[in-house]
């Protein structure tokens, strides 16, 4: 009666069918391993492959690095969008994402209390790890975060939270995402990363 072995198990992780380019073959040597650890209670004869015979392939998908002229290209796109108010929260948080590193989900959480304009920080609160840290601001940076304000007061003098980027509650931040890479940017959503630390300015 023929048993699992671990030259059977290469022979079938890495058979004449598998893209040697594709995760196929980890996955296919992880399915023999399992199988023989059940077997082994049955039949001794059984060989157990050992981790590590097929190295896995991780699939990593580049990011997007954009460029001043792209970031700035996208907050002219964001001006764009049908509804004022959210037009100029996604230009706000698109020029704030760029001008000082934050995570989607920290400037999207962004409360009115949070801008310190007299030391030009945000604190943000709960960040990973729930952890709280204090980011210094641009010069630039300010006078626009100002005139959004002035902008959101005007549409919506009277909001229903003091979240800094809306008028209600919170967007998540995987909506926010999927707005800015499909109706903005025009590109499927993945994973971006913008060279920080340029100016921001209305």
């Amino acid at each position: 009666m023929p048993t699992v072995t671990v030259a059977a198990a290469l022979a079938w992780a890495q058979g004449p069918d598998v893209d040697p380019a594709s995760s196929m073959a980890p996955r296919r040597m992880t399915i023999a391993r399992g199988f023989a650890r059940y077997l082994a209670g049955l039949d001794d004869r059984t060989e157990v492959p050992p981790p590590g015979l097929i190295a896995g392939r991780r699939r990593w998908r580049p990011p997007f690095i954009y460029s001043p002229a792209d970031i700035a290209a996208l907050m002219a796109q964001a001006r764009c969008l049908h509804h004022p108010l959210p037009a100029a929260t996604y230009e706000t948080v698109i020029g704030l994402l760029a001008a000082t590193g934050l995570r989607i989900g920290e400037a999207i959480r962004l409360d009115r209390t949070d801008i310190d304009r007299d030391d030009a920080v945000l604190t943000i609160r709960k960040s990973k790890f729930g952890k709280t840290r204090i980011v210094p601001m641009l010069e630039s940076t300010l006078p626009a975060l100002d005139d959004y304000a002035r902008t959101r007061d005007q549409l919506c003098p009277h909001p229903a939270t003091t979240s800094y980027g809306s008028s209600g509650p919170q967007p998540r931040r995987e909506a926010f995402r999927r707005t800015v890479m499909s109706d903005v940017a025009g590109r499927p959503s993945t994973a971006i990363q913008v060279a920080h630390g340029r100016e921001f300015s209305p």
